[in-house]
């Protein structure tokens, strides 16, 4: 490489010593160097790699459990390395975005799929304390320390008494009282209250013989984990369901998926291809030509279907049940006298049979 140095000398040195000239931007570890990674165009590599890893696997070959898995193991991980040291265009985010968005529907870029199910409501997740140790090093009013609010703003009126604004929780602790820093007594009133308020709260509390340490609130260890960062991240930003996703382990992923669909009626059943706006001969059902097949008469009502779980009660030595929804299914389900393997493995069985 050359800077502020003639092209002509730069390279008559790399001959004499034996060495080829370095133009930029180059790759270093894997991470483009020189080139200005606000540009789009600067991100065509990972934007390639992504998609390349993609036809490799072939979307033909893998089912959507399967490209659930692959999506969330290699896919999502691939552009975290460049992503550590630069920030992408929001251009690039919607690309790649698209990518497994579309890797998860199964179509390629060529042309579209329909989708009954938003990719934000699929990325959703199936689902505060601060500072511990001796106090000595962590500010009483400033610091979040105890819950998840600083006393200052907290008991506002009683940091305004406060002539120590930097006093350590330590000290307000070996002090005879809370109040010994305070130019003043707490008068009747907002004052008092607040006061008799963080008497009570901090009665509770029991400094440690260690060192003040920072305590990772969104994990019950106290230490860091990035899943922790993704998963409150993740419920900031995407929807959020009434119920947590109901998953079985015991049953292939794509079948978890499957009823997952189910409880949100986003089988491509024949009422909601018309409701979305395609031309079709007719909603009825095709098998009895009567009832409009939706996905309650598809899985519940339907004679074929009531055979079926018919069938399964009997083989379970369980009373069969008459059920029309997916909530009083999975109610059903919760109600059963059995261990939750037992239980897990009979809703397992019911989901395959669909």
């Amino acid at each position: 490489m050359r800077i502020g140095i003639p092209n002509d000398v730069v390279v008559s040195a790399a001959h004499s010593i034996g060495c080829l000239v370095m133009y930029s931007p180059f790759n270093y570890l894997g991470v483009k160097v020189g080139a200005s990674m606000s540009r789009i165009s600067s991100w065509d590599d990972v934007v390639a790699k992504l998609s390349a890893r993609l036809f490799k696997w072939k979307l033909k070959t893998l089912s959507i459990g399967g490209r659930l898995t692959l999506i969330k193991s290699v896919l999502s991980s691939l552009p975290l390395y460049y992503m550590s040291s630069f920030k992408a265009p929001k251009s690039i985010l919607n690309r790649l975005e698209a990518i497994r968005r579309n890797f998860f529907n199964g179509s390629d870029c060529l042309k579209k799929k329909l989708s009954l199910i938003s990719w934000k409501i699929a990325l959703a997740s199936k689902k505060n304390e601060g500072l511990v140790g001796n106090g000595e090093h962590t500010n009483f009013w400033e610091d979040v320390w105890f819950g998840d609010t600083a006393f200052r703003h907290l008991y506002s009126r009683l940091y305004l008494l406060e002539s120590d604004k930097n006093a350590s929780v330590a000290s307000k602790f070996g002090d005879t009282s809370f109040s010994a820093s305070f130019h003043r007594h707490p008068i009747s009133g907002i004052e008092e209250e607040q006061f008799t308020l963080l008497s009570l709260t901090l009665s509770t509390v029991l400094l440690l013989n260690s060192n003040d340490r920072w305590h990772w609130s969104l994990d019950s260890s106290g230490n860091f984990l990035v899943k922790s960062a993704k998963v409150f991240i993740d419920d900031a930003f995407l929807p959020k369901a009434a119920s947590s996703t109901h998953w079985v382990n015991y049953i292939p992923i794509k079948i978890n998926i499957f009823a997952w669909k189910v409880s949100l009626d986003k089988l491509p059943t024949r009422v909601n291809l018309f409701l979305r706006g395609l031309d079709i001969p007719s909603i009825l059902c095709p098998i009895c030509n009567i009832c409009v097949e939706s996905m309650s008469n598809l899985l519940f009502s339907c004679k074929l279907a009531r055979q079926f779980m018919l069938n399964i009660t009997r083989w379970w030595e369980l009373d069969p049940q008459d059920l029309l929804l997916y909530d009083d299914w999975i109610l059903w389900f919760k109600s059963l006298r059995m261990t939750k393997r037992l239980n897990d493995v009979f809703e397992g069985v019911c989901y395959i049979s669909w």
